[in-house]
């Protein structure tokens, strides 16, 4: 009687492997190296200088603080932003000094009755005020959403009735809330991060400001419980032009046109809007997101798994070369080998 005896050399079983681990790795390092979202960068002003002490008149310019990605310092504390970039093109085609200072809403208002401002960025061409001052207003620079930020969904600005909304005093906020008559339970902060941080202590229930600067402010700031919902509309952004300085209007329009007309606008909108929307860094979109990390984690470590097994099941096999070797020493048998699976097969006698 003879018996048939199969040993199975495992190449394709360990190639397979392999590759599984190679994918579990590659999976691993998209995560942890590439950004999933666009990391949020502050790149440097076109205009690496201001025009400052070359010529002989100087603009002056003032803008909100840390108004991300409108006008903001960045760490090495130099100013940046999509306006900035836009008054530094202008001051020099204008040939002024540019005499740009950020700073607090009640600063701005200050500067401007005094008639220390020739120009305000960021100002909304539907709001004609900054208190008692009639600002000429420049033709349209970026159009911009509105939105509510909450802890809640909602679909509508109807569903923002009886809820407390925090607002920031800038742009068209407080025109936009009455027209939807929602000032009765709205409160005003200094800052917008001051209104953010009164609904993350539940102080309100929702922030209204414009979208891509309540973006930022939950991303720097890590409020992941804080998103965007409702759109409450949008308006036009301009500068607001001294009421005294009715040539500069003029000549700050003529350059707006040539900068739409080349591009540049466009060419602006997409470096700090657009490419910024929805910016948020690897690091902070695992605090939004951590389960996401839990899918690779738990592939890597079955990977690891059946490396392990597959380590210890291996030790059972010999190379085929040394099998058919040892197979012919202890038996007198007759040796089959399959090229295509590396199945082994021998024949040999009973020792019955």
């Amino acid at each position: 009687m003879k018996n048939r005896t199969k040993l199975i050399i495992g190449k394709k079983r360990r190639i397979t492997l392999v590759c599984f681990v190679i994918i579990s790795l590659a999976m691993l390092l998209f995560i942890f190296v590439i950004d999933v979202n666009n990391e949020y960068s502050k790149p440097s002003p076109i205009v690496s200088e201001f025009p400052v002490n070359k010529f002989k008149d100087t603009l002056l310019v003032v803008a909100d603080e840390d108004y991300f990605p409108y006008s903001f310092y960045d760490p090495k504390g130099k100013l940046c932003g999509y306006d900035v970039e836009v008054i530094t093109i202008i001051a020099n085609k204008l040939e002024m000094n540019l005499d740009l200072r950020l700073l607090t809403r009640e600063a701005i208002f200050k500067r401007v009755n005094e008639n220390l401002a020739d120009v305000v960025l960021s100002c909304d061409c539907k709001s004609d005020n900054i208190e008692e001052v009639n600002l000429l207003k420049t033709q349209a620079v970026e159009l911009c959403e509105f939105s509510a930020f909450g802890k809640k969904p909602i679909h509508s600005f109807i569903d923002l009735h009886g809820k407390r909304i925090a607002y920031h005093n800038e742009g068209n906020v407080r025109e936009l809330l009455d027209r939807f008559d929602l000032l009765d339970d709205s409160y005003v902060y200094a800052s917008n991060l001051e209104a953010f941080n009164a609904v993350k202590k539940d102080e309100c229930d929702y922030v209204v400001t414009r979208f891509p600067v309540g973006s930022f402010i939950v991303d720097k700031n890590h409020f992941s419980n804080i998103k965007p919902y409702a759109q409450l509309g949008s308006s036009d952004m301009c500068f607001g032009i001294s009421p005294e300085k009715k040539e500069l209007l003029k000549k700050i329009n003529s350059c707006l046109s040539e900068l739409e007309l080349d591009g540049t606008l466009s060419m602006l909108n997409k470096k700090w809007i657009v490419s910024n929307r929805y910016s948020v860094s690897f690091i902070d979109f695992l605090r939004q997101n951590s389960w996401i990390a839990i899918i690779p984690c738990i592939t890597l470590i079955i990977a690891l798994i059946a490396v392990l097994l597959e380590s210890d099941h291996s030790k059972m096999f010999i190379t085929k070369n040394n099998i058919i070797e040892q197979l012919v020493k202890k038996y007198d048998a007759v040796i089959t080998v399959n090229p295509k699976n590396e199945e082994v097969t021998f024949l040999k006698e009973n020792q019955d």
